[in-house]
């Protein structure tokens, strides 16, 4: 595994932690919740993209290393 996979598979992993956490904290259920309902919502929407960014940024590492790999080869 090269170094920017790597890299990009940690934040990867990291940002899918965070939602967990995130998700516990933001659920309206959960006693003392910090924020009225309505802004919950907006709140997982940002996340998701979040983490849709982070699975983008494991790909481009991925093709990049792939790309790097075969002009190497070449």
């Amino acid at each position: 595994m090269t170094p920017l996979i790597a890299q990009a598979d940690a934040v990867s992993l990291q940002a899918s932690g965070l939602e967990a956490r995130i998700s516990r904290l933001l659920d309206p259920d959960r006693k003392g919740a910090p924020w009225p309902t309505h802004d919950i919502e907006q709140k997982r929407v940002r996340l998701a993209e979040l983490r849709d960014a982070a699975k983008t940024l494991y790909s481009l590492a991925k093709a990049q290393s792939h790309a790097d790999s075969t002009s190497a080869a070449a």
